[in-house]
């Protein structure tokens, strides 16, 4: 038989994601590279050279060439007036080592973004790059990776150490990078590069779905609960706010199912019967820990969800059918409400969570 309890208080934790983006085209101003080179007394013929170049050597060509002019401290106006004079200043090794490289580039400057190549456009989803020069690069990281970045990079410009973190699209999606930092010259101004590593061509599907049910797994189950709670929260003042809850559900005998090798089997036909027999509006998933979770929403009241509820201890209360048996499933279900026992996405799923705990701890007693 199936046992729930309702969600009680635990503590917030973090959201987890697998989105990727689309490559993103971007203009690149038209420069009379021979004529301000000339002026800068830049080489081009000798920066043009230096993939060929021992990396001392070319070390030596650009070294104390300043990547922007400015003996002001800059400011987003100063640094997107100035995006053609910093691809000058580092001469044809922008557009042929930066621009067209598939790993995304970023070159920091005081914190701030002075430039940003396309592939590192198309991970933040930035359509224009003058939109980001100037802008501080810390407001693309994940708050809780801040403190990663900035105690490490010390290591990261000296060690070569590699660190991953969690950078924040502009469009609220998350990607994953592992970055490498360089120093780069420069005499007013704490300047380095960040390199990532080589982006993922996104597919659609890949890495959101369970192998086994064709089900949406827990991270994009967690996106979900995410733009369900925003889309009430943020609903017109006129408009009606309406319920959700997060259930999640573990299978307590699934080492008996291990046993017969019935696992796969017994888990596809749960998914089958859950999405066939619950609202199409609801979300069904596959759980990491917890095998499977499902979002409600759209309730007046309790009442209403208390209904969905038993329907959903109905399906894990029938045997499921199969191989001339039947398997009975022994389950503890845990959910959590919205607003009423949690008011955040973060804090729905672990309230469920402990909920799930709780159910199983009463089961045991």
């Amino acid at each position: 038989m199936a046992d729930e309890i309702k969600g009680i208080n635990f503590d917030v934790g973090n959201l987890a994601y697998l989105e990727q983006v689309d490559d993103v085209s971007m203009p690149i101003p038209e420069i009379d590279a021979i004529k301000e080179a000339a002026a800068r007394g830049i080489d081009l013929s000798a920066l043009e050279a230096l993939d060929e170049m021992p990396a001392v050597q070319a070390r030596k060509i650009t070294e104390g060439v300043p990547l922007i002019v400015n003996q002001n401290a800059p400011d987003a106006d100063s640094l997107k007036n100035e995006w053609g004079a910093f691809s000058l200043a580092m001469g044809d090794a922008v557009p042929k080592i930066f621009e067209l490289s598939d790993r995304p580039f970023f070159i920091i400057r005081d914190d701030k973004i002075a430039y940003i190549n396309k592939t590192a456009m198309a991970i933040l989803e930035i359509s224009n790059a003058a939109d980001v020069i100037g802008m501080s690069f810390w407001q693309f990281v994940v708050k809780e990776d801040w403190n990663l970045l900035s105690q490490n990079i010390g290591a990261m410009l000296t060690d070569g150490m590699i660190v991953s973190a969690r950078l924040r699209t502009v469009k609220e999606r998350i990607y994953k990078i592992s970055l490498q930092a360089m120093y780069l010259d420069d005499e007013q101004h704490f300047t380095f590069v960040l390199v990532g590593d080589r982006k993922i061509k996104y597919n659609p599907g890949a890495g959101l779905y369970d192998a086994v049910t064709g089900l949406p797994n827990f991270y994009l189950f967690e996106d979900r609960v995410q733009i369900a709670v925003n889309n009430e929260k943020y609903k017109d003042v006129r408009q009606r706010k309406n319920m959700l809850a997060v259930l999640g559900v573990s299978i307590d005998n699934m080492n008996e199912l291990k046993e017969v090798n019935m696992v796969d089997f017994v888990l596809k036909k749960l998914a089958s019967k859950l999405v066939f027999r619950l609202k199409k509006s609801y979300t069904v998933a596959r759980g990491l820990k917890y095998q499977f979770w499902i979002l409600l929403n759209d309730f007046n009241n309790e009442h209403d969800l208390k209904v969905e509820i038993e329907k959903i201890k109905a399906i894990f209360d029938e045997p499921v059918a199969g191989n001339y048996m039947d398997y009975n499933i022994s389950t503890s279900l845990g959910y959590s409400v919205y607003p009423t026992t949690a008011q955040t996405s973060n804090k729905l799923i672990e309230m469920a969570i402990d909920a799930i705990k709780t159910a199983m701890c009463y089961k045991q007693n």
